[in-house]
């Protein structure tokens, strides 16, 4: 199956795969930092299962236009949300139509329940967007919770910056002072929103061996939200990926259903 492009909030490009059957379910796939936007497989797994799925790139990576980290990522989600969102009272009820850039061929999409599946830094992405009324249930696979939680990838952000530049260039174009925000802690940090939070709405999968988010975070934070928590006891740092697997769709699937 060949994924499709598009743009969506004018400057958010992202690859989509419209459901098998008519379906008004979208899941948006969010991507940890850093990471190659490669997603086909997963893309094709949920498409086949009911679902539109999405897969934008953050402003300013990648495709998209923007400087990264010049406002919380969550708020591109959520402008692709707005983007897709059916308003009745504008279009009696017949969604919106996005443009394959492949070939300007258009999709209807009457989008009413949006879901997001994220690991790691999209994780938090996932976390963070959970906040807003429209966000039906997210899914976050070994979360980014704390910046400021003891991790082997955040002794030094300053060497983490240094890495995703040389190894990555252009692809990330970070905002002026994006990691001085980072650093104090108050900016894109799901554990300071943990009161806006609500844990119904919010499933956890977690490692038990996994040192860069750490399963002590994902405890604190679930015992104050009363999010659901699965733990594995092995498995490391995982990716997005795992969603493709049975054995962790049929978690995911009930949870996205109650």
């Amino acid at each position: 199956m060949h994924l499709l492009r598009t743009r969506l909030a004018n400057d958010i490009v992202a690859e989509f795969l419209p459901p098998k059957k008519s379906s008004n379910k979208v899941i948006f796939f969010c991507d940890g930092l850093p990471t190659l936007p490669s997603k086909k497989r997963l893309l094709e797994f949920w498409a086949k299962r009911g679902y539109w799925v999405i897969h934008p790139r953050y402003r300013g990576t990648w495709e998209s236009s923007g400087e990264f980290l010049a406002g919380t990522p969550d708020k591109d989600i959520l402008d692709c949300v707005d983007f897709l969102q059916t308003n009745p009272e504008i279009n009696s009820g017949q969604g919106k139509k996005i443009v394959s850039l492949w070939d300007n061929k258009e999709y209807d999409i009457s989008a009413k329940e949006f879901y997001i599946i994220g690991s790691s830094f999209g994780g938090a992405t996932a976390l963070m967007a959970s906040r807003h009324a429209k966000i039906k249930k997210v899914v976050a696979i070994c979360p980014l919770i704390d910046w400021l939680a003891p991790s082997d990838n955040n002794e030094d952000l300053q060497k983490f910056d240094k890495l995703i530049k040389n190894a990555f260039g252009e692809a990330y174009r970070f905002a002026p002072g994006a990691w001085d925000k980072v650093k104090t802690g108050e900016f894109f940090n799901p554990i300071k929103h943990v009161e806006d939070l609500d844990g119904n709405k919010i499933m956890i999968i977690q490692t038990a061996d996994d040192m860069i988010c750490r399963l002590e975070t994902a405890e604190t934070f679930a015992k104050k939200t009363n999010c659901r928590l699965h733990i594995f006891k092995k498995g490391g740092h995982m990716s997005a990926s795992i969603a493709g697997k049975l054995r962790f769709y049929w978690k995911i699937k009930k949870f996205f259903k109650k």
